[in-house]
């Protein structure tokens, strides 16, 4: 015979007050009116159309003009409210999301026309990106953020020491004489250490996001396959001028410099506009799957405490599996510069380990989550089976 347990709830748990339609009037607190009502409507673009949307029987997408005669019937019926939805057309969605800001979007159109038409009604609009991003998702690949990090990596001494010292050899490659390498190169490394340098490395990196994420910088990619990267704005900075003009070197419009040598083609330029478009729907799919399941783990588990120990026991698996899973894209990224050696080998491998280090923040923060839980599942264990221990014991 299966051992049982008493219960501690009640076999039977009658809805007295629901019984009765005087009992529930009585205890009813929630009263809908149309003041309560924010009417969804789908805008798209052209004039005179109505499209239906076949997962959802009765709505329709319509354009401006519809827009304002369903509007028209919803100010009559004393709704409060529309919430605006437009349906982007691919050609204008961009990584960038510039179509959310562009006054002239179908978005911005249909506000006007409504407010013009029922100054009394209130227009709902979402914040979100998603409708406007070629990848569907709120946040940006962005070339900013992409120059940011560059921006922090310019205060590494070995990055900086790494591109002063390929600025003296440019520039001994660029004079007709002699130069002291001395002399510039303590000029190169005050340029390095100095307030306008950041900047420029950032602008420099925002090329190479666009050659990496787009396939509009194929000057970035030289004819033998390999990545250049354009060291001229660099040596046009004033800090160099005097000793410039002082070997009479005249810097050239551009100054090519290989980073990497027989570039594979999973690095070529555009190749990783994948990445820009499938990157966030893979990332926030895999986090909403992951937080659905842990929120079932935990709710329909009959012991808590080893439900919630072993999502820790995940988390930390997660962590785990991400350090490993940076070292193998350390490890790609090292067979991508292959024979690069000298200073573009070091400026490359600071940007890497500057990416790096960012991810590892997250990463021992899944560490750190997935420990604290496991603690948490322990304690919640030990409790729960000193409650079920209190309960069977004789009075």
């Amino acid at each position: 015979m299966p051992q049982t347990f008493p219960s501690r709830h009640p076999a039977a748990r009658p809805r007295r007050l629901r019984r009765d339609e005087f009992s529930r009037r009585l205890v009813r607190e929630t009263v809908l009116t149309t003041d309560d009502l924010i009417q969804p409507l789908f805008v798209i673009e052209g004039h005179g159309r109505r499209e239906a949307v076949a997962s959802m029987p009765g709505v329709e997408r319509v354009t401006i003009d519809e827009l304002l005669r369903e509007a028209e019937q919803l100010v009559a019926l004393g709704v409060p409210a529309v919430a605006l939805f437009p349906v982007t057309a691919p050609e204008a969605k961009s990584l960038d999301a510039a179509s959310a800001y562009d006054p002239a979007g179908l978005a911005q159109r249909a506000v006007r026309a409504l407010k013009e038409r029922f100054p009394e009604l209130g227009v709902i609009t979402d914040i979100a990106l998603d409708p406007y991003t070629s990848h569907g998702q709120d946040g940006l690949v962005d070339a900013d953020g992409y120059a940011a990090l560059a921006q922090r990596a310019a205060s590494d001494p070995a990055l900086q020491q790494a591109v002063a010292g390929e600025l003296t050899s440019q520039i001994g490659n660029l004079a007709s004489t002699d130069v002291s390498t001395a002399v510039v190169g303590a000029l190169a490394s005050s340029y390095t250490g100095g307030s306008s340098f950041p900047g420029q490395f950032a602008q420099a990196n925002r090329l190479a996001h666009r050659w990496m994420f787009t396939n509009s910088v194929q000057s970035q990619l030289d004819s033998q396959g390999r990545w250049v990267v354009d060291l001229a704005p660099m040596l046009a900075d004033s800090s160099f001028q005097q000793t410039l003009n002082s070997y009479r070197i005249q810097v050239p419009q551009t100054l090519p410099v290989p980073l990497t040598e027989n570039v594979p083609a999973a690095v070529r330029p555009g190749q990783l506009q994948r990445v820009a478009t499938w990157g966030p729907w893979v990332s926030v799919g895999l986090a909403g799957l992951a937080g659905l399941g842990a929120l079932l783990t935990v709710a329909a588990a009959r012991k808590r405490g080893k439900a919630i120990a072993a999502l820790g026991v995940s988390l930390l698996l997660v962590g785990a599996v991400g350090w490993v899973g940076l070292e193998i894209g350390r490890s790609y990224l090292d067979g991508a510069l292959g024979s690069v050696s000298g200073n573009p080998r070091q400026i490359a491998e600071s940007m890497v380990q500057q990416s790096i280090s960012s991810m590892h923040q997250w990463l021992n923060l899944a560490l750190a989550g997935g420990g604290a839980l496991v603690v948490l599942g322990v304690i919640v264990a030990l409790l729960g089976g000193i409650g079920h221990r209190s309960v069977r014991e004789p009075r």
